[in-house]
């Protein structure tokens, strides 16, 4: 039985990280419901280290494309989760995460962006080479706010 909720979580698992790694963000956003909704009890997620927990665990599910960290000293700080791609085609994807127990979508979506510029300033993504998604993620409840920017060292 456990092995078939194993298997089961992780291609919910899989399902969020394939639309992070193709940048849909409308598809991360209804993946990550999906998963939290189907898989996770709403009482295992009331604080933002909750999230970020459920999300490098279902990080490890991407089949060895990724090594991921959590919590890791990167650029000016320590990244939530940063995802180093094994392999050129797939991009690294670093997110900062923040959660919010207000109920309306706009708190979230600012809470996003104010992720995505904290990336950004703190330069969390600083030495990796290639593509370079960054996210930056609200969760309110099960349903998230998602927003992405891809980088290149170059434009940094």
């Amino acid at each position: 039985m456990s092995d078939r909720l194993a298997e089961s979580a992780g291609i919910y698992f899989r399902r969020v990280f394939e639309a992070m790694r193709t940048e849909d963000v409308e598809k991360v956003e209804r993946s990550i419901f999906n998963m939290l909704a189907a898989k996770i009890p709403f009482f295992a997620i009331s604080k933002e280290s909750d999230y970020q927990k459920i999300l490098a665990v279902a990080a490890m599910c991407t089949q060895g494309k990724y090594v991921t960290s959590m919590e890791s000293e990167s650029g000016n700080g320590r990244v939530d989760i940063k995802m180093v791609s094994r392999n050129p085609r797939y991009p690294h994807m670093v997110m900062e995460l923040k959660s919010s127990k207000s109920k309306d979508p706009k708190v979230w979506r600012d809470a996003a962006e104010k992720a995505l510029g904290q990336i950004k300033a703190k330069k969390y993504h600083h030495g990796l080479e290639g593509s370079i998604l960054l996210y930056g993620i609200c969760f309110g409840g099960k349903e998230a706010k998602v927003v992405m920017e891809k980088v290149n060292p170059t434009n940094d």
